[in-house]
C-alpha cells in the first residue's frame, strides 16, 4: 500500500475531521490565527467540491447507465454523502476512490481513474481515447445502455431498409 505524503495526509485528515461533529483536533496545536486560516481553506475546499458535485449530479442521465453502472453510481453517491474517500465497488468488490479523494489530490494522477474530476488531463492519449464519461463516471468504451440503444436503433433502421427494398407487398408482413 502506497503511503500519502505527510502534507496531503494532514490535509485529508483535517478536512475529514471538519465534517464530523467533534472539532478537528489535528490542527489544535497551532495558533488560533493559523487554525482560522486552515478552517477557511477547508471551508473553501468543501464549498468548491460541493459545487462540483452538484454540477455533476445535475448532468446525470439515468438512461445512459446500465443496471450495474447505476449500482456503482449509488454506492459512490452514498460514500460522497458520508464524505468518504473510498467505497467498495458493488460489481467487482474492489475498493475505489471517490471524487472527493480525487478532488483533494489536486490534479489528475494519470491512471484513468473512474471518478477523476480532472477530465483525465494527465492520462496517455492512447488510453484516454478509449475512456467515455457515462454521465456519472468514466468507463471503458461504450456503456452497455448506449450499446443497447445503438443496437435497437440499428435494428429498426435495418428493418425499415428491408421493408423498403422488399418486393413482397404484404403490409402485415412488416407490421410492428
Amino acid at each position: 500500500m502506497e503511503l500519502l505524503p505527510l502534507h496531503l495526509f494532514m490535509r485529508l485528515t483535517c478536512i475529514h475531521a471538519a465534517h464530523s461533529l467533534a472539532p478537528a483536533r489535528c490542527c489544535s496545536s497551532k495558533s488560533s490565527a493559523t487554525s482560522k486560516k486552515q478552517n477557511n481553506q477547508m471551508d473553501k475546499l468543501r464549498a468548491e467540491f460541493e459545487c462540483l458535485e452538484a454540477d455533476l449530479q445535475s448532468q446525470l442521465d439515468r438512461e445512459q447507465l446500465s443496471d450495474e453502472e447505476w449500482d456503482i453510481h449509488c454506492a459512490h453517491a452514498e460514500a460522497i454523502k458520508k464524505r468518504q474517500f473510498t467505497y467498495d465497488d458493488p460489481v467487482t468488490l474492489n475498493r475505489v476512490m471517490t471524487r472527493l479523494c480525487h478532488f483533494l489530490r489536486g490534479k489528475c494522477c494519470g491512471n484513468a481513474c473512474r471518478h477523476c474530476v480532472y477530465n483525465h488531463e494527465n492520462v496517455a492519449e492512447s488510453v484516454r481515447r478509449h475512456r467515455k464519461f457515462n454521465s456519472s463516471f468514466w468507463v471503458d468504451g461504450e456503456t452497455e445502455a448506449a450499446q443497447a440503444y445503438r443496437t435497437t436503433v440499428c435494428s429498426w433502421t435495418a428493418l425499415s431498409v428491408l421493408h423498403a427494398s422488399c418486393d413482397v407487398h404484404d403490409d402485415l408482413l412488416f407490421k410492428h
